[in-house]
């Protein structure tokens, strides 16, 4: 008898023990039913999709919307028209003007003399070489090169200053030896416009500095070269009016346009 009494009382235990197990388990899956976003419907199913796709629609115009702060530029656009006149300068100087370019195109198997005085005074006959190809073949071709960016008091200020590379004869270019011989850069880190100043309604002076750390350069001392540019306003925008021979050689090496300060 006392044995059938403690098997009843197991019994109920583990009757009373399923019950809340099975309790605990409805429960929770009502709190699923609950808190579901599944659809119930093919038209609730369509709906999600298109409140989703409508959110990433939004997230994708509003990031591409977003400017990339890398493209963002405190220079007003005039400031960057000058800046491109400068870089384009820089160019036509180096190539041109200096004649680094132009050794591409010379045959150095090609030449004639002309009469020439060394800085002895002595006369001596200087040899000439063709330039035999390229988009320059005369001064004229050159003066075309450069008439977007200077104007002609320019021009004629760097073929009368810069007269012993190029020379014509019967129809054809010839330049001097000494063409492209010209060195620079060695010990500076930017070139760089420091202020600007509106002389008159069509005149505008660039400040400028070539600047070299020392200790970029195992020097004792700091490079600092201070000159001025002189641009005139035009029709076709702004154009280089005056450049001495030392700030053609300083800017047909280097110039930083990143480092300017107007």
């Amino acid at each position: 008898m006392k044995r059938i009494y403690i098997l009843m009382i197991c019994a109920v235990v583990l009757l009373m023990s399923g019950c809340s197990q099975t309790a605990q388990q409805e429960t929770a899956e009502a709190n699923i039913t609950e808190n579901s976003t599944v659809p119930d419907t093919a038209e609730d199913l369509q709906t999600s999709e298109e409140t989703t796709t409508a959110l990433v629609t939004e997230d994708t115009a509003e990031a591409e919307a977003t400017p990339d702060s890398s493209e963002n530029s405190t220079f007003t656009e005039e400031e960057k028209q000058i800046q491109n006149l400068l870089q384009e300068s820089h160019k036509i100087f180096y190539d041109y003007v200096l004649g680094k370019e132009m050794l591409n195109h010379v045959d150095w198997n090609k030449s004639i003399t002309t009469p020439s005085t060394d800085y002895l005074g002595e006369s001596y006959d200087m040899p000439l070489y063709e330039i035999v190809d390229g988009d320059v073949l005369s001064v004229a071709d050159m003066q075309d090169k450069m008439r977007p960016f200077f104007t002609d008091k320019m021009i004629d200020f760097i073929f009368e200053g810069y007269n012993y590379y190029y020379y014509e004869e019967n129809g054809k270019l010839y330049v001097s030896d000494g063409i492209g011989s010209d060195g620079g850069g060695a010990g500076v880190d930017t070139v760089h416009i420091t202020s600007a100043e509106t002389t008159d309604e069509d005149t505008l002076v660039l400040y400028m500095t070539e600047f070299g750390a020392g200790e970029n350069w195992d020097l004792d001392h700091d490079i600092i070269n201070n000159f001025t540019v002189t641009l005139k306003r035009t029709d076709n925008g702004f154009k280089i009016d005056e450049c001495d021979e030392v700030a053609i050689s300083i800017l047909a090496w280097c110039y930083v346009p990143e480092d300017d300060i107007f």
